[in-house]
């Protein structure tokens, strides 16, 4: 079967491409499906790799300028025109918004003055319009409103979805998407990160090079003796160290902060690995917050890296966190994060928000913690969400010093964690749902 994936952007910006687009077309391709990925985005791009039957095939469409509306326009037209001419039995566009969306939507249009439909599948990830990732991101005003748009037609337009999250299902429902047409596709193991052995030469060289759009690792900017030094990475990172890995958008400054100290004052050993970064401003308070509240010498900063540097990073810390407040964009999202670190035999504490019970099943692989933060709650009853607050503080922080405390379970857990993901959400299995549901278009 020959697929054309269309992206939202291009590799490196976001994690979509990265961590969902790319491997569900390299299961696909295993499966013995001829799979073309057209990616927005300047550099030129074209590699095609063999694997097993099957073929998957990296093209990019030149983004240039973005000055106006126009030029957003043409690339989108652009990425339909090579789509078209690439004649697919199914288009698959992952993210109703961008330049993918709207290259899916100028090829429905097409098809439908041309007489000649092609089975057209919706990818969804985030909540993006009004109420989801437009009240965060500062995108322009007619972008946001052109998103919203977006996301509210190509759920109608579209054949079939693969959708990250229930949240989604029942969202996209909401507005008269047929629940039907819609399959649950959670995140899976990324080989390019977890397996690059498996992975083709070129391919994984590729990937790994756009990887947040850093070559080599670095220690965040003026963080003194707190940040990465050079030399060997995990000799740096002492073993009783539990590590944050976020891009700082799931969760808030001051709850994260809070979870830090109140561990460190239960136990002075305690020490943080804080991975990864965002552009806002968040990033900083918190990073400033650690400094002047923590024990000096006792957290550490890597800053953005590419994903080789990954199980380096990650080598001597055994427990993660994955605090996550509770909005629509974190119903609606999967955290490929969590999935990460779970593959990495890490032992994790996590909100139960979202896909994160999907994956941990409490105790056994992994520790979840109810985050009802003002859920049910009258707008005005400040006493009781003080209270919530409390007792979720109350409860990841000491779940985390247990972890400290026995690390034989903790290593257990990690076991456990690493199988689970293994087995259930290896993109291999994850994609048999995906071409049984090519399948009944064609």
């Amino acid at each position: 079967m020959r697929i054309v994936m269309l992206a939202p952007f291009g590799i490196h910006p976001k994690g979509t491409v990265l961590s969902r687009t790319l491997p569900l077309g390299y299961a696909l391709a295993k499966k013995g499906n001829e799979v073309v990925l057209v990616i927005p985005q300047e550099e030129d791009v074209s590699i095609t790799t063999n694997v097993s039957r099957g073929s998957l095939r990296l093209l990019n469409v030149p983004t240039g300028p973005r000055g106006y509306a126009i030029d957003d326009l043409v690339v989108s037209y652009e990425m339909m025109r090579k789509t078209s001419s690439l004649e697919p039995e199914i288009i698959h566009v992952f993210k109703p918004k961008g330049y993918g969306g709207l290259a899916g939507m100028l090829k429905w249009a097409g098809d439908i003055l041309r007489n000649e439909k092609k089975p057209l599948v919706l990818d969804g990830d985030d909540h993006e319009g009004f109420g989801g990732m437009n009240d965060v991101i500062p995108y322009p005003v007619a972008w946001k409103l052109f998103f919203h748009f977006q996301e509210r037609l190509l759920p109608r337009i579209c054949d079939r979805m693969t959708l990250a999250s229930t949240y989604l299902m029942d969202y996209y429902s909401s507005f008269g998407a047929e629940r039907e047409n819609m399959i649950h596709l959670p995140n899976g193991v990324n080989p390019f990160i977890h397996f690059p052995g498996n992975i083709d030469e070129g391919l994984e060289e590729f990937v790994s090079k756009r990887h947040m759009g850093m070559e080599e690792l670095k220690g965040m900017k003026n963080e003194g003796s707190n940040a990465f030094t050079n030399g060997n990475i995990k000799d740096q990172v002492p073993e009783e160290t539990i590590s944050l890995f976020s891009r700082f958008r799931d969760h808030g400054t001051e709850r994260v902060l809070k979870i830090f100290r109140a561990v460190q004052n239960l136990d002075r050993r305690a020490k943080f690995l804080l991975a990864g970064d965002w552009a806002g401003n968040e990033t900083v308070r918190l990073r400033k917050g650690m400094k002047k509240y923590l024990k000096e010498g006792s957290f550490q900063f890597t800053g953005t890296f590419p994903f080789t540097s990954m199980q380096e990073v990650f080598s001597h810390s055994n427990i993660a966190m994955v605090p996550v407040d509770d909005s629509n964009i974190t119903r609606a999202k999967c955290s490929a994060k969590l999935v990460d670190l779970m593959a990495m035999g890490k032992a994790v504490v996590a909100d139960n928000i979202g896909e994160n019970g999907n994956y941990i099943e409490d105790g056994v692989t992994g520790c979840l913690v109810d985050n009802i933060v003002g859920a049910g709650i009258p707008e005005k009853d400040d006493h009781h969400i003080r209270d919530n607050e409390k007792e979720n503080l109350k409860e990841f922080s000491e779940r985390l010093i247990y972890l400290l405390d026995n690390p034989m379970e903790a290593n257990e857990l990690g076991r456990e964690a690493r199988k689970r993901v293994n087995s259930e959400f290896s993109w291999r299995k994850l994609a048999r749902g995906v071409a049984d549901l090519y399948h009944q278009l064609v």
